[in-house]
């Protein structure tokens, strides 16, 4: 019985062992993507078999003073349209399937809200852009909530009129390394199509 419970003891301390040996040797990187030391797992990102991330070398910290500017004004749509590369399209795997990023997600999603908005006041707004606004608008609001950013920002009285005040400095995911990422790609696919 004495050597049974010594047994059960060393066999649960060498589980243990292994099991922490495991988590360190095998790590689930931020993408989705199983790493194994000397072996990362290649996609097809055909269907389902894509990561979550898409896989760029990981984005530094930066700081970005908010406050306004005279580009990107509502009503100008030609900066708006150039701010995606690509129209925000990406072109991966073997197959060079078209997927986006979120961030592209969201950017096309407010020129389109903003899009929108300008036709209203000239009441020429198409039913197909009424339903696409109405879904950018619940997806930027999802995304919103999905980052629940806590960052405090002063809220003042600005001629009787309550007004957000951000004048601070944030803290954010260096957003150029993904343009460059972007664009680097679309030269890649344009190449490996004789496009270029």
């Amino acid at each position: 019985m004495k050597h049974r419970l010594i047994l059960v003891w060393l066999s649960s301390i060498a589980f243990l062992i292994t099991s922490a040996l495991l988590l360190y040797t095998f790590q689930l990187r931020d993408t989705g993507t199983l790493v194994v030391p000397g072996q990362i797992r290649h996609f097809t990102y055909i269907g389902e078999d894509h990561p979550r991330e898409w896989d760029i070398p990981a984005l530094e910290k930066v700081h970005m003073s908010v406050e306004n500017t005279l580009h990107y004004r509502y009503d100008n749509g030609t900066e708006w349209d150039r701010l995606l590369p690509s129209n925000g399209v990406l072109h991966l795997g073997d197959h060079h399937e078209e997927f986006t990023v979120s961030m592209f997600h969201q950017l096309r999603c407010l020129n389109i809200v903003r899009g929108s908005l300008v036709s209203h006041r000239s009441q020429s707004i198409k039913d197909s852009e009424m339903k696409l606004a109405r879904h950018c608008m619940n997806y930027l609001r999802q995304m919103v909530l999905c980052r629940s950013q806590l960052h405090l920002e002063s809220v003042r009285d600005h001629v009787g009129v309550r007004l957000t005040v951000s004048e601070t400095t944030h803290t954010c995911r260096d957003w150029t390394a993904v343009y460059e990422a972007a664009e680097a790609n679309v030269r890649e696919y344009k190449r490996k199509k004789g496009l270029l």
